[in-house]
């Protein structure tokens, strides 16, 4: 029996680390307009915390002028990516310092490692929804 509970357990742990959430833009980004009152009132008050109850947020987290609203991910250090809404108040995604490595893709900007230095698997996307909020997916 203890065998059986420690390989639950086992299983529960990777899961957590591993994956859950919403890994569609096209979801994520529908959240965001369906629920964008809610955002809009988070900037202006520099209030964040109310956007964890909109169905899909995992977590919310706020670094200086950058509000991270998380949506889902999977993988676990450098084999991992992330689906996420970011809140830039003073410059645009300030933690990509928009430069020529970032190329027009779609309806945003891209970021391809391996097309930038000839190695590597790194990817970011972003493109912005307005209101100083950008649907954010990286990849590791």
């Amino acid at each position: 029996m203890k065998k059986f509970l420690s390989t639950i357990i086992v299983f529960f742990i990777i899961f957590i680390l591993t994956g859950c959430g919403i890994e569609d833009k096209d979801e994520i980004i529908k959240i965001y307009r369906n629920n964008e009152e809610k955002f809009i009132k988070a900037s202006k008050t520099g209030n964040f915390k109310g956007l964890k109850k909109i169905h899909g947020v995992r977590r919310v987290e706020v670094y200086n002028n950058t509000a991270t609203i998380d949506f889902g991910g999977e993988g676990m250090g450098g084999n991992s990516n992330y689906y996420e809404i970011q809140y830039h108040r003073d410059e645009c995604c300030s933690g990509f310092k928009l430069n020529d490595e970032f190329k027009k893709s779609g309806d945003g900007y891209l970021y391809n490692e391996n097309e930038i230095k000839g190695s590597g698997d790194n990817i970011i996307y972003f493109e912005e929804l307005g209101n100083g909020y950008y649907y954010v997916e990286m990849h590791f």
